[in-house]
């Protein structure tokens, strides 16, 4: 069993007093050590370094977009609706 699985099931124990501020800290930082060894493996690979931008592009476009803000039709008059419902 991998480690990463041991040390999260030890902190969700049932019966364990939880520290919110420590588990949060902790979890970021295994999360952290995680995403280093998966770059570090895409690193070593072949093409490596070209998956590592492609995939920092991705996320950047992703961030854009959700990001955003939302542009909304302005709401229509009760007259203006009114008559487009009868149109079509």
């Amino acid at each position: 069993m991998p480690i990463l699985v041991l040390i999260l099931r030890l902190c969700t124990l049932r019966g364990a007093r939880r520290l919110a501020y420590a588990d949060v800290r902790m979890k970021d930082f295994l999360l952290t050590l995680l995403h280093l060894a998966v770059m570090t493996a895409k690193l070593c690979g072949p093409g490596g370094v070209r998956a590592v931008i492609a995939e920092n592009l991705v996320l950047k476009q992703q961030l854009l977009v959700l990001r955003r803000g939302r542009r909304r039709a302005p709401s229509l008059a009760t007259c203006c609706s009114a008559d487009s419902g009868g149109s079509s």
